[in-house]
């Protein structure tokens, strides 16, 4: 089963995870009344169990400047999964920093896999991800990121400023002990995580969060 995005956000933040602003709403005058209090640009998003890929199957909707456009990405998405009966996420708009994934899946007799890679289309395409077992240290969580062949793009490439991997060590070790407390966890992904200039801190974008069967 997997759990509401609002209620995996709410469990993140009782581990001191950063997670991006989050309300949830059934109806479209709930909607409105949230993007009033959170303000535009806004990013829109389909909350169901049975939609797992968001992105993928048109459940996300982004930099929605004004009302016309949340209501109109709102109708489209309502129309699209109607069968589904799904609620509906709101979230501001943030400048894009460098994307990250991070994962932890279940194991029997086993501390739950850690997993940390560049995130986005990167996951998927060039697979460059690391793997450990829960808990982790500071030391474990940091060999992680510089474990990875895309290291030199958090690290400041070209000129580019560098993320903020001493906050990403932090979310790394606080996320392993999260998974390591609740063996109930089959598989969770913060996918993606915006990692911000050097300094700037990290945030929660999106999760998921599935729980065994027994």
């Amino acid at each position: 089963m997997f759990l509401p995005q609002t209620d995996v956000f709410e469990i993140l933040r009782c581990y001191g995870l950063p997670t991006v602003e989050t309300s949830r709403a059934e109806k479209q005058d709930e909607l409105e009344t949230i993007a009033q209090k959170i303000g535009y640009p806004l990013v829109l998003k389909v909350d169901a169990e049975s939609i797992v890929h968001k992105t993928e199957t048109g459940g996300v909707s982004l930099n929605l400047k004004n009302k016309d456009e949340l209501l109109s990405a709102f109708q489209s998405m309502a129309k699209m999964f109607a069968k589904e009966k799904p609620g509906f996420i709101l979230q501001p708009y943030l400048q894009q920093g460098k994307e990250v994934i991070i994962g932890a899946k279940g194991n029997e007799g086993l501390a739950p896999t850690v997993m940390f890679g560049l995130g986005g289309i990167f996951v998927e395409t060039l697979k460059d991800v690391q793997f450990r077992l829960a808990p982790l240290s500071e030391d474990d969580a940091l060999e992680m990121i510089r474990s990875i062949k895309g290291y030199p793009v958090l690290a400041g490439t070209r000129g580019e400023k560098a993320a903020d991997c001493e906050k990403l060590v932090e979310i790394l070790t606080r996320f392993s002990q999260l998974a390591t407390d609740f063996p109930e966890i089959g598989e969770m992904d913060l996918n993606p995580i915006f990692a911000f200039e050097a300094g700037q801190g990290a945030v929660v974008v999106d999760a998921r969060l599935k729980l065994k069967k027994n």
